[in-house]
């Protein structure tokens, strides 16, 4: 049975990894914000890149006299191949930053759960009743007061509905303070 002082752990720990795993969404809404001006970025540089290999194809065709437009297009050429491939790698550094913070966002989930069953689990136990027991006698016993019958009730709400009809051999739940 966990103590006091490990169940109030327990929920300062769970809204840390709540905030936590905030922070992460917000860092992958950011990174997948990014992702997506980069491949508009990319898909504009192609373009440009294609006109410039196209002009840079016409100044070649032409006559000797486009020497100089034939080289201006061709070291466009190359800043514009340069820095394609700079978003591109940029992209896919930026891919599998998302692909990380959505596999820790995910793992932050699953922990969450399991840290909120394990809260809720250590909020009740067990109880088997007694022949002769009533609510109140659960209640005296477990929590040191009978006339906290009532929480006893409103843990096993689906089980029992009528307080004054438990049976001897029901398992029910009784909260833990």
């Amino acid at each position: 049975m966990a103590t006091l002082f490990e169940k109030v752990f327990n929920s300062i720990s769970n809204r840390d990894e709540i905030e936590a795993l905030q922070k992460i969404k917000a860092q992958l809404e950011s990174a997948s914000a990014r992702a997506d001006t980069a491949e508009k970025q990319v898909t504009e540089l192609q373009g440009q890149l294609s006109e410039a290999n196209q002009r840079a194809a016409q100044a070649l065709a032409g006559s000797l006299g486009n020497e100089d437009r034939a080289s201006s297009a061709e070291a466009s050429n190359k800043t514009l191949s340069g820095l394609l491939d700079d978003l591109k790698a940029q992209l896919a550094d930026m891919q599998q930053r998302n692909t990380l913070l959505q596999n820790i966002s995910d793992t932050k989930s699953e922990q969450i759960a399991f840290l909120q069953g394990e809260l809720d689990s250590a909020k009740y136990r067990d109880y088997t009743v007694q022949p002769g027991d009533s609510l109140s006698a659960i209640a005296q016993r477990a929590l040191g007061d009978g006339s906290r019958w009532k929480d006893v009730f409103d843990a096993n709400k689906e089980k029992i509905a009528d307080p004054n009809l438990i049976h001897p051999g029901m398992v029910i739940r009784v909260p833990s303070h």
